[in-house]
């Protein structure tokens, strides 16, 4: 994820949350047990209570799409190979519980079950608002390497 002059550019996330909170048109990202942010420098920190709190507010822009339209089929060049995807269009609306925190993504996912998360290319729009602030942000993914049992490599000791 990019996000210019906020702790360098970008960070690496690794978060755990249950799959059944990843079904369903509910926010994951309030159910996360533990999560690891690698920031462009290599150092990795373990969430905290605060970060684990606040994630909600700073991942919003990982593509997690519910209301998916759209039976389109279209073929991505990516880094890879050209894969042949499935294309969905989707909103996602979040409201912190206490209400102070708003979320209103809307974006298209190029999927494939063949490849890892199964998501070959996301373009997402988040508009924002927390308390007297807001703004938008872009998010764009894209597959760049598909690999055999691959490993994470998050971890310095992986």
């Amino acid at each position: 994820m990019t996000r210019p002059g906020w702790r360098g550019d970008s960070s690496v996330y690794r978060i755990l949350i249950p799959e059944k909170y990843l079904l369903g048109d509910g926010n994951p990202f309030d159910h996360i047990i533990q999560g690891f942010e690698r920031s462009e420098d290599g150092k990795i920190e373990a969430f905290d209570e605060r970060m684990t709190r606040f994630a909600p507010r700073i991942l919003p822009a990982v593509p997690h799409l519910t209301q998916l339209t759209g039976h389109a089929t279209q073929t991505i060049p990516t880094p890879a190979q050209a894969i042949a995807c499935r294309v969905r269009s989707g909103v996602n609306k979040y409201e912190s519980k206490n209400g102070n925190y708003q979320t209103e993504s809307t974006g298209t996912l190029w999927l494939n079950d063949d490849v890892p998360f199964g998501i070959v290319k996301a373009e997402v729009d988040t508009k924002y608002s927390w308390g007297s602030r807001s703004g938008k942000m872009r998010t764009t993914v894209l597959l760049k390497k598909i690999e055999k049992n691959a490993k994470s490599r998050l971890f310095a000791s992986e």
